[in-house]
Parts: structure tokens; C-alpha cells; sequence
């Protein structure tokens, strides 16, 4: 059950948004690179466009598709309770209809895992807490602004589904417009949660990948061998030492 206070932030003049209290600088990071810098834009979407938003957070990507396409049908993963409230109050407080949340994880089996949850800095919440990335690792790392924002942390369980599971209770589905991934190292459990009969309705792509070992080159040659064009980027945001990219794939 959630029980985090969440406070409103004013993003601009026509967007606030419900945020965890310490998670102000995360929560204005977000808006920059969705609002402004439009990171998952792909391109026109259908008006009535079927979109998966995997690593929904507080909704911010949920919240800026339906400024663009109000008639699209989106269905929203987050796992984190705290942050799934905030995510649900923001659906509330910009009366947005047409979104389902589903309070947990995707991967490439049903199970139960643990989630390190990090209310500064809850878009970096991960089932691979041990896999600590290697910029924030070391005397000069752990005094990064980002990284203290990361101290304060805690183990959450939660529920983990396969996403083609959850496509399958979805009546009448007959294509995906977009898929959208950001959940922090289990972007290929996601991928591996799809069935070929799936594969077959997804038209687009976009994920943001760490290559810290190699999973970009591991997520091109997947996507490709499913018929996808792929083009990866370096994250305009991403330092030197973080090897972040957003793949963008369609048919």
C-alpha cells in the first residue's frame, strides 16, 4: 500500500504534476526530456492509437501522449506503490481517461522479485540493485549530486508478468502503435516477455537501454531479427561515463 506524501509541482504554466517531496530535481528532469526535448516522440500516432507504457512512473509519458493524441488507448506498468499512487493521482488531476495502470513489472516470466526503490530518485527504481552503475560507484561517484539523491533506498516486492499475458486480456487487440520502455536494466526481460503472435502487432519502438554490458547491441540484433528498422542514439543527457541510448524501431 502506498504511503508516501506527495506534493505538487509546478512544471509550467499548464502542467503540475504529484511528485515524491525530495524527487523535485528527478521530477523536472522528466518534464524537460518528454515535454521539451521530446525523447519518445516517434512520430504521428494513430487518433486511436494502443500504446504500452512500460515504466510508467509518475505518468509523465502517459500525460504528454494524451496532449497529442487524447483518443489513444494507453496501458501503464509501475511497479513501485508509491510511485503507481502518484501515478493515478496525475491521471485524476489532468482528468485523463483512456489509461489503465497495471501496479507491477514486466520481464520474461511470472514471478515475484525485489524492486530497489528510490524515493528521491524513483525513476531509477530497478530489479538489478546489485548492479550499481559504475558512475556512481567510487569516492568521486558516490559525491555525485545524482548519486546522493540515491541513498536513501529499500527493497519492495512486487509482482513481475510476462507482457504478452497482459495482451492477451486486452479484447479485441489488433495492433500496438507504440511500445515504450524505460524500466532501468530489464528492458530485454520485457522484450523476452512478448509471443510471436505478438511480435506481429507491434509497429513501434522506443526504449532507453544502458550498455554498461552490452544489451544495446543484444536489443538491435533482437528487434531486427523481428523485422524492425533500428536506430540507437547516445542520451544527449547521459555523461561520459553512463552509457545510456534511446533505440527507436519500427516496421
Amino acid at each position: 500500500m502506498a504511503t508516501a506524501h506527495l506534493q505538487k509541482m509546478q512544471l509550467a504554466d499548464d502542467l503540475a504534476v504529484y511528485a515524491n517531496p525530495g524527487a523535485e530535481f528527478e521530477t523536472q528532469f522528466l518534464y524537460r526530456e518528454i515535454f521539451q526535448d521530446k525523447c519518445y516522440d516517434t512520430g504521428p500516432l494513430p487518433e486511436d492509437a494502443v500504446i504500452i507504457d512500460a515504466g510508467a512512473n509518475i505518468g509523465m509519458f502517459s500525460l504528454y501522449i494524451k496532449r497529442q493524441c487524447p483518443g489513444a488507448r494507453i496501458t501503464a506498468f509501475e511497479p513501485a506503490p508509491d510511485t503507481a499512487a502518484a501515478l493515478r493521482r496525475n491521471l485524476a488531476l489532468h482528468e485523463v481517461h483512456g489509461v489503465e495502470v497495471h501496479e507491477c513489472a514486466l520481464g520474461s516470466q511470472e514471478c515475484e522479485m525485489k524492486l530497489t526503490y528510490f524515493p528521491n530518485m524513483p525513476g531509477n527504481s530497478t530489479l538489478h540493485g546489485d548492479d550499481e552503475p559504475a558512475m556512481f560507484t567510487g569516492e568521486v561517484g558516490r559525491a555525485h549530486p545524482v548519486a546522493r539523491l540515491r541513498e536513501e533506498r529499500r527493497e519492495v516486492p512486487v509482482p513481475v508478468r510476462r507482457l504478452s499475458d497482459v495482451l492477451r486480456q486486452m479484447p479485441g487487440l489488433a495492433r500496438v502503435d507504440l511500445l515504450k520502455i524505460d524500466v532501468e536494466g530489464a528492458e530485454l526481460d520485457v522484450l523476452r516477455g512478448l509471443d510471436d503472435d505478438h511480435w506481429e502487432l507491434v509497429r513501434r519502438i522506443v526504449m532507453e537501454v544502458g550498455d554498461e554490458h552490452g544489451d544495446l547491441a543484444v536489443a538491435e540484433t533482437l528487434l531486427r531479427g523481428r523485422g524492425f528498422d533500428v536506430v540507437s542514439e547516445r542520451a544527449a543527457w547521459a555523461p561520459k561515463t553512463l552509457p545510456m541510448y534511446t533505440l527507436m524501431a519500427r516496421k
